[in-house]
């Protein structure tokens, strides 16, 4: 019994012996690079980057809704795209995971001039990988709950865009698996109990989904799904993966539809161990009810703008192995005496305390990323992992500090120290911490012409959070009037990053690039205003 946690509980072992752990290696440039050092035979990072499996926090696993809009000529609102979102449809390989456990925290530093209007900008990234292969793990079969929207909106192309891609789901499916299935509108509908994968029934199943008059009540969904997979209270199988995928195109307006409170009551039952997947569809749907249930959970939340992008979803999510590799992970942050955090990308439960010294977030559980590369995109760019990004910059008072930071991080050359710790997904809950310090040896004051990375992982990473933070920049000044400002914002980033990546050839920054001229020319035909002389300041605290 308890075969996942048995096999990683193994791995663990092997990888306290000093044996190798099977990892994969990507080039993210072919110039040299001397690591560490602040300086590339080029402008773009290179050298290679040897790395495990990228660990994922959760949440948004992509930003289809903004680039809908953008592809459809509109020109969407800030609220359109998150953090966690975006950088889930990017990869970047991190540091080889030779910390001797399963989850191992990374720590890079990167400091150069933004891409948009040449302010100094310094960066730590705090990311997890794995030396755990997915190949290598036992590939249990699946207990998959389906909770389905069947209220009136659902009717016509939303429902069969949903048919589609479960008759797509099923060419992953075995006799092993198992599957359930429970429908809702005003109140709970069908529900099929539990019986293993036939073809048959599952076509039967598929074939007989409809949309009935109604409202929806995610609530009741939600809930009676996570009693089958818990044995109405006797607890999940743990001989199975126990998978949870809630797909709805409204907003929750009837039942309960506070958030918290939705929110906490489930978490009470995902905390077992299921993995929850939220899927919207259309442009009606609840994105603050979806994507907190998947952030609080450790899941991952969809956005499903046609039929394509709802089949790879599908496909992705049957394919991916979702038994936890930790629980309840806790990523710490402390600014050095000399420093202090500004903001933070890439985890919407981040947070920051009122004086900026200190910042953190906890996820309820992990798993392993399943892209493994930038190039590896043939079922769209979403499942990278995760990255967080925390933007620092020097402190106002930095003797003030000393008296409340340690030694270690009372220098001037230490950005701060970064804290992991998490139980092990084994029989024991073995709890781990890693902890390392963040260092940028020039001090706060001075930005080198050339950059400086730890690492050349970040130098992507830098140009990923530039990019979004253009994105959001550039529609938010679009909304307020100011579109002239907007054109100069996007082309003075395009022009950085397409530059950097005229060395790299990173396809995701590719299709970043992509999609930000087809917004440059929606906001162009908006306004028909030449561009302004100057940008609004992407970050005016520094």
């Amino acid at each position: 019994m308890m075969k996942a946690r048995l096999f990683l509980q193994a791995a663990v072992a092997v990888l306290a012996a000093g044996i190798p752990a099977c990892m994969c290696e990507e080039d993210l440039a072919s110039a040299p690079y001397e690591e560490g050092t602040g300086n590339s035979a080029s402008s773009g990072s290179g050298g290679s980057s040897s790395g495990g499996t990228n660990v994922g926090f959760g949440g948004s696993q992509d930003f289809a809704f903004f680039r809908q809009v953008v592809e459809g000529g509109g020109i969407p609102g800030p609220d359109a795209m998150d953090s966690p979102g975006f950088f889930a449809e990017h990869h970047t390989s991190l540091p080889a995971p030779t910390c001797g456990n399963t989850i191992c925290l990374q720590g890079m530093v990167g400091a150069r001039e933004n891409l948009i209007n040449d302010g100094p900008c310094t960066v730590i990234q705090v990311g997890l990988n794995s030396p755990l292969n997915v190949a290598d793990l036992p590939q249990l079969p699946r207990r998959v709950v389906l909770v389905i929207d069947e209220s009136g909106s659902m009717e016509g192309r939303n429902l069969q865009m949903v048919q589609s891609g479960l008759r797509l789901m099923a060419s992953e499916l075995n006799p092993e698996d198992k599957w359930a299935l429970v429908t809702f509108g005003d109140l709970v509908g069908d529900v099929i109990p539990w019986r293993n994968y036939d073809s048959l029934d599952w076509n039967n199943m598929v074939e007989n989904l409809a949309a009935d008059e109604g409202s929806t009540n995610i609530h009741a969904g939600l809930m009676r799904g996570l009693e089958l997979l818990t044995n109405e209270g006797g607890g999940v199988d743990p001989d199975y993966q126990n998978r949870l995928i809630l797909l709805s195109d409204g907003m929750a307006n009837r039942g309960e539809v506070n958030v918290d409170v939705v929110v906490e009551e489930a978490m009470v039952r995902v905390r077992e161990g299921i993995g929850l997947s939220t899927i919207g569809v259309g442009e009606a749907f609840d994105p603050i009810m979806l994507g907190r249930l998947a952030e609080a959970s450790g899941g991952t939340f969809y956005f499903a703008n046609d039929q394509q992008a709802l089949e790879e979803i599908f496909l992705e999510e049957i394919r991916a192995f979702i038994v936890p590799v930790g629980y309840d992970v806790r990523i710490e942050v402390q600014a050095g005496a000399h420093y202090e955090l500004r903001a933070s990308y890439g985890a919407n439960q981040f947070r920051l305390t009122d004086d900026r010294r200190n910042g953190g977030v906890v996820i309820p559980a992990v798993t392993l990323a399943h892209r493994q590369a930038h190039s590896d995109n043939e079922n769209g760019r979403r499942g990278g992992g995760s990255a967080l990004l925390i933007e620092v910059m020097p402190a106002f008072n930095p003797e003030q500090n000393m008296s409340t930071v340690p030694s270690e991080l009372q220098s001037s050359t230490v950005i701060g120290q970064a804290r992991l710790t998490y139980e092990e997904a084994n029989t024991q809950r073995t709890i781990r911490e890693e902890v390392i310090n963040l260092e940028y040896p020039h001090g706060p004051d001075v930005m080198l012409p050339d950059g400086y990375w730890t690492h050349d992982a970040i130098q992507k990473n830098f140009v990923m959070m530039n990019l979004y933070v253009g994105f959001q920049l550039a529609v938010t000044d679009f909304h307020s009037g100011r579109g002239d400002v907007a054109l100069a914002e996007l082309d003075a980033l395009m022009a950085a990053a397409t530059a950097w990546n005229s060395e790299i050839d990173d396809e995701d920054i590719a299709d970043d690039l992509r999609i930000m001229r087809i917004l440059r020319a929606n906001i162009d035909t908006a306004v028909n205003v030449p561009p302004a002389e100057e940008t609004s300041d992407p970050w005016p605290q520094d």
